[in-house]
């Protein structure tokens, strides 16, 4: 997808030197006028949930952008056009962590004290579909740049998890009897395992974000825009949802044992971060005075 992404992104920016190369563009670039605007952006995406023993891995992020923007028009003698961004995106983005869990409390299972020490190595993705709504101001210049900065409203409509774990060990000690057992079905055993589980996050996240870059005008006063973009933003303060790292349910049959997802230890503001390259065409229309 990304390497997909890369080769359009290339493709099109080719196109646009050509177009400059070949058009006067820029008819409405310091007038007063509308903008439709479909793009696609893709790049790094990094979650920054803080989360004991798990380390954190760049993913990726990839989006639709069907915006509208409105520009009110350079002041005479002026060569900057200042406006206000809006409209709707959707795509994807991608995080992961790993890391190596390990644990030591102790039980009382039927009237016998149990020491218990256990570990494993983990590994999890999480994917997250999600709809954003940003609201930016906008600035043009008359050479082509141009910059725009504000918040993006996130609303997670789907999303997934999977979790691998592997080298899972469990060591119960008896103490009265002084006797230890390891890795045994009675007293628990951490399966090396893929787990996979759906379900949409309902929490809202604002980014601060900004995206700058070039364009190029046609005579028609469409446009076509390749540049960067990033952004960093915090979700509303959350709180664990679960306390310990690998929970242990001790059954007369044996003990049920599951490793928790670094997201349901996490507490405070649960961060996001992303950044990468963007590709967008403009219809532009003069707006009636």
């Amino acid at each position: 997808m990304k390497k997909t992404l890369l080769v359009i992104l290339a493709a099109i920016a080719s196109v646009g030197v050509f177009a400059q190369e070949n058009t006067n563009g820029g008819d409405l670039r310091m007038a007063n006028h509308h903008r439709f605007s479909v793009g696609l952006r893709g790049g790094a995406a990094l979650s920054m949930i803080k989360a004991a023993d798990a380390q954190k891995q760049v993913g990726h992020d990839e989006f639709l952008d069907l915006q509208y923007a409105y520009y009110w028009g350079a002041k005479e003698g002026k060569k900057v056009n200042l406006g206000i961004v809006t409209g709707l995106s959707v795509g994807q983005n991608v995080t992961s962590w790993r890391g190596a869990y390990s644990d030591a409390f102790q039980l009382n299972v039927m009237g016998d004290a149990i020491d218990y020490k256990l570990s494993c190595n983990f590994n999890e993705t999480m994917q997250a579909c999600v709809a954003e709504l940003p609201l930016m101001f906008s600035l043009q210049t008359q050479g082509g740049f141009f910059f725009n900065v504000g918040p993006r409203f996130v609303l997670p409509f789907l999303g997934k998890t999977q979790q691998m774990l592997t080298d899972g060990n469990v060591i119960a000690t008896f103490v009265k009897e002084g006797v230890s057992l390891e890795n045994e079905p009675l007293t628990g055993v951490i399966p090396s395992a893929n787990y996979s589980q759906k379900g949409a996050s309902t929490m809202l996240n604002v980014l601060l974000a900004t995206d700058f870059g070039y364009e190029w005008g046609f005579k028609n006063g469409h446009a076509l825009g390749l540049g960067v973009y990033a952004a960093y933003g915090i979700g509303l303060t959350k709180k664990a949802e679960q306390t310990s790292v690998i929970m242990l349910e001790p059954k007369a049959n044996g003990a049920n044992l599951h490793v928790n997802s670094p997201a349901k230890l996490a507490t405070g503001l649960p961060g996001y971060c992303d950044a990468g390259l963007k590709l967008v065409y403009h219809f532009g229309f003069a707006a009636k005075k």
